[in-house]
């Protein structure tokens, strides 16, 4: 077993995560049951469903879901406060544009934005429609044109003002995805990522190159 920390904190639970993670996350999905006044959906066995348990179960409750500081907006105005209704109307307007625009599950989609309320929103949107996400904050045009050509997006979720630090989309082949310009198909629910099915692509210094 681990021994406890300086601090005299039990890290017993952690060795034994280690060992069988699998009936690690089995017990505390149980536990989650009893103290959760909103159950979630996923499981281990059944599947994923990330956008149900972190919007949709909050929905009616009057919660606030996040607040953001940005520091361009005027003194005293510059927190910006999300509640869960509120930030589902904005996903459900987006995920509805970005379907009609062909995003579905599996499609590649990188939001290449800083974090903030949009880059949640399009985080969100995605998980939505079941696609694999990837995060680019938005840096010098060489690094984010090595990081595209690693990722291979088929769409590209940014702002006007990012465009030019993002390279030729044509020859990188992912479509910008702005407003639709068709009738969005109706959605319903949320995507259910089955065992197995990747929902992000990451880059992590610690796997073999290209780190994703």
């Amino acid at each position: 077993e681990a021994p406890s920390s300086a601090r005299g904190v039990d890290l017993r639970w952690l060795a034994r995560s280690q060992r069988a993670p699998r009936r690690f996350f089995a017990a505390l999905e149980g536990l989650l049951g009893q103290v959760a006044t909103l159950g979630a959906k996923s499981s281990l066995e059944r599947g994923v469903d990330l956008y149900h348990d972190m919007v949709l179960r909050h929905l009616g409750a009057n919660r606030i879901a996040a607040r953001f500081h940005d520091p361009r907006r005027p003194a005293g105005q510059r927190w910006i406060t999300l509640g869960f209704d509120d930030l589902h109307a904005q996903v459900s307007a987006r995920a509805h544009s970005w379907a009609a625009q062909g995003v579905e599950p599996g499609s590649l989609v990188c939001v290449a934005l800083p974090l903030g309320p949009e880059c949640v929103v399009a985080l969100l949107s995605a998980l939505r429609l079941g696609a694999r996400v990837s995060l680019l904050e938005p840096e010098g045009p060489d690094f984010m044109a090595l990081r595209l050509a690693t990722l291979a997006p088929q769409y590209i979720a940014s702002e006007a003002f990012y465009r030019d630090r993002l390279g030729d989309l044509d020859a990188l082949g992912a479509v910008w995805l702005g407003e639709a310009t068709t009738s969005p198909p109706n959605i319903v629910g949320s995507h259910c990522y089955l065992p197995g099915e990747a929902c992000a692509l990451l880059f992590s210094p610690l796997r073999e190159p290209p780190h994703v």
